[in-house]
């Protein structure tokens, strides 16, 4: 009896002194529901907010194709470039600028595209006078992201990514 009486306090002792592991509860109080910067949701550079897109020039940016494809991407882009580059054709009396070909990619969200310019001109007249202003435009890579909400577009001396720091060309965020 002795015996049994020591073994049983032995195991009650064990028990109190953490020999062995309480059985956890479950906490039971109310958590509120994950807000919305807490659920995963569309990347900030794949959205857009209408009030940061860049100022388009008077005659507007192309829109961009409803249905996106490599294909479409790369006649965009061009297109695209074009229109950031160059000013209206009413407003220039001439002018030119020299692509490469573009190179278009796909990635989580839409597409990178990127389109080297070799370099280019324009001429503008000015309004009250006979002066011709000239332009000369550099070399370089537009570099642009695109789905069927956003248009970002960023230049650099060689490909950049312009989902991190691109500038809103085309905003439709519904």
């Amino acid at each position: 009896m002795e015996q049994r009486r020591r073994t049983l306090l032995a195991g009650v002792a064990c028990f109190l002194g953490g020999c062995v592991s309480p059985v956890s509860t479950p906490d039971t109080t109310d958590t509120a529901p994950p807000t919305a910067t807490e659920i995963p949701s569309t990347p900030a550079h794949a959205t857009c907010h209408p009030d940061a897109i860049r100022t388009p020039p008077s005659g507007g940016y192309p829109t961009p194709p409803s249905d996106l494809t490599t294909e479409r991407v790369t006649e965009y882009v061009t297109t695209l470039e074009r229109a950031v580059m160059l000013p209206p054709k009413d407003e220039r009396t001439d002018g030119h600028l020299a692509l490469g070909s573009p190179s278009v990619e796909t990635v989580p969200e839409g597409y990178l595209a990127y389109v080297p310019v070799h370099g280019g001109y324009y001429n503008m007249k000015q309004e009250d006078s006979t002066v011709t202003q000239h332009a000369d435009l550099a070399r370089y890579t537009a570099s642009y992201f695109l789905n069927s909400h956003v248009v970002r577009r960023m230049d650099d001396t060689d490909r950049a990514d312009p989902r991190t720091a691109g500038t809103v060309i085309v905003c439709d965020p519904e």
